[in-house]
């Protein structure tokens, strides 16, 4: 009798522990018949940018990061600063920066002369103008956007291309409802990603290396 209670409080321990301690992640994450297909299109976009001078006069250029507090006030500590000739350009890795444009001094103890403040750029970029006034035309780089066509609600972590365990994402999750898309505009040049299943103990649905900026994500069914 002291036995058979024994099996039934060992069975009952053993219920209790199946259903009320958090559940963790299968051993194996992608069985066949939930595993979503992560699919990434890109243009053929060139690693650098172009910065041309087809103002009338000698332009020095001061780049920024796009969101440099200092932007506004501290040209002197920017990331980068050239000078280009008229009708010269200059090639320049391809990301969103902002740009302060001088007219560049021309003889001493003359000082460079700041013109114009840019918005975010990170396409190819056209400097106009004379030594009154100076523009520079262009437009950020594309966003990242992801497609969910999966039908279900999901959740998107992006990570450092460094981390293989996935365990800080780089920023607060992406959530998206079945057919929504969701653009990512800060995204680095390479990153990767991992796609979940919201619930208790988030479920892995896919994971994708390598990913490069400015690629259309599409999160779907089958092949």
């Amino acid at each position: 009798m002291k036995r058979a209670a024994g099996i039934l409080i060992v069975i009952a321990a053993a219920a209790a522990l199946y259903f009320f301690l958090p559940k963790f992640p299968d051993l194996n994450p992608f069985p066949d018949s939930e595993q979503l297909h992560v699919r990434v299109t890109r243009p053929d976009i060139p690693k650098n940018m172009t910065i041309a001078n087809k103002a009338s006069v000698k332009v020095r250029v001061l780049v920024f990061n796009p969101n440099d507090a200092a932007f506004e006030t501290f040209a002197a500590i920017a990331k980068d600063n050239f000078l280009l000739d008229p009708g010269r350009s200059r090639k320049y890795p391809r990301d969103n920066y902002r740009f302060k444009l001088f007219k560049a001094a021309t003889k001493f103890p003359e000082v460079d002369q700041h013109k114009r403040n840019s918005g975010v750029i990170g396409s190819d970029a056209t400097i106009t103008g004379n030594a009154n006034k100076l523009d520079i035309a262009g437009a950020p780089k594309p966003p990242v956007v992801f497609v969910n066509s999966a039908g279900e609600q999901l959740k998107i972590g992006v990570y450092n291309r460094g981390d293989g365990v996935y365990l800080a994402p780089m920023r607060p999750f992406f959530e998206l409802s079945g057919g929504e898309k969701i653009e990512w505009n800060d995204a680095p040049e390479v990153f990767n990603l991992r796609v979940f299943r919201p619930q208790f103990a988030d479920k892995i649905l896919a994971t994708r290396t390598d990913v490069r900026d400015q690629s259309t994500i599409t999160i779907g069914r089958g092949k």
